[in-house]
C-alpha cells in the first residue's frame, strides 16, 4: 500500500501479477507468487497472498498496522466466514472492457489492529522501528492460524456494531440474507 509499494513493484527485476489485485515479489519465487490468480476470489489460497502462506513467508509491516494486512482477508476465506459484499472490476474480454462482477469477502479493516494484541498474546510478533517509522514482523502463517481461530470462534469479530460503518453494515446484511434463503 501507498508509496513504498508502488516504489517496490516499479523496482528492477520484482514481477507484478496481472490481476486488477495486483500483487509484487521479487526474489527466487516471485514467478509463483504472481501467476494467475482468480478474480472473483482475490486473497484466496490460489491468490499472491495464499502462495505466500503455504511457502510459510513472512509480513513485514513498515509504518502501517494490521489494519493493512491483506493476509487477514486469507483467514477470513480459509474460516468460511459469510459474509461478502458486491464487487465489480473492469478486464478486457475479447478486445472488450467488461465489468465483472462478483462478491469478496469485504468491509472496513479497522477492526484489524486487533489482530496486534493477539499476535503480541502469542509471542509471534516483533516490533520495533525502522527510521521514524513502526514495524511489525511475523509469518504469515501464523497471522492466519491465530486470525482464523477467532473467526471460528466469532465470525463476525472484526466488524463494527451496527450503523457505526456502511461496510461492516452491508458485510452483516450479507449473513443475514444468505441465512434467509
Amino acid at each position: 500500500m501507498g508509496v513504498v509499494a508502488d516504489t517496490f513493484w516499479r523496482m528492477p527485476g520484482v514481477l507484478r501479477s496481472d490481476s486488477p489485485h495486483a500483487f509484487a515479489a521479487i526474489g527466487p519465487e516471485a514467478k509463483r507468487i504472481t501467476a494467475s490468480h482468480p478474480l472473483d476470489v482475490p486473497h484466496g489460497l490460489n491468490s499472491p497472498v495464499g502462495r505466500v502462506y503455504e511457502l510459510d513467508g513472512q509480513i513485514l509491516m513498515l509504518g502501517i498496522g494490521h489494519d493493512a494486512n491483506t493476509t487477514i482477508h486469507l483467514a477470513e476465506a480459509l474460516a468460511g466466514v459469510r459474509y461478502r459484499r458486491p464487487k465489480s472490476v473492469m478486464i478486457n474480454q475479447a478486445g472488450q472492457l467488461t465489468r465483472y462482477g462478483y462478491s469478496e469477502i469485504d468491509h472496513c479493516c479497522a477492526n484489524f489492529n486487533l489482530v496486534d494484541q493477539w499476535l503480541d498474546a502469542e509471542r509471534a510478533q516483533r516490533r520495533g522501528r525502522i527510521g521514524y517509522g513502526e514495524a511489525r514482523l511475523t509469518r504469515s502463517r501464523n497471522v492466519v492460524a491465530i486470525v482464523t481461530a477467532r473467526l471460528r470462534a466469532n465470525e463476525t469479530v472484526f466488524l463494527h456494531d451496527p450503523g457505526i460503518d456502511i461496510q461492516c453494515d452491508e458485510a452483516r446484511a450479507s449473513i443475514e440474507l444468505a441465512s434467509s434463503m
